[in-house]
């Protein structure tokens, strides 16, 4: 079974960082207040990634540097998973008030 990569998982994550602040609507303080939050937390996930060097290329990368680290990169790709699975509620969830709004 082959598995993806760490910046595979990070990218993913990214797109639905994406995703998720182009569903929440401009409108009322509390949509912005909640697109504010999910900005900022996209913002310190990119620093995250960055600082890593989860994107860089060649001997830089996050995946290159724990390609002995099995432990690491588990770890690693577990923490990246559980985003991406909050994250997909939360687009699931926006949806479903997107839904709600309409009836």
């Amino acid at each position: 079974m082959e598995r993806t990569t760490i910046a595979a998982e990070s990218r993913a994550v990214t797109d639905l960082f994406t995703a998720l602040q182009e569903m929440i609507p401009d409108k009322g303080d509390s949509a912005k207040l909640v697109s504010t939050e999910i900005k900022d937390q996209f913002g310190r996930f990119n620093t995250f990634a960055k600082n890593l060097g989860t994107f860089a290329d060649g001997h830089a990368s996050l995946d290159y540097r724990l390609r002995n680290g099995e432990d690491a990169q588990v770890v690693t790709r577990q923490l990246l998973k559980s985003l991406s699975w909050f994250l997909q509620r939360g687009t699931t969830l926006s949806i479903g008030a997107t839904f709600i709004k309409l009836i």
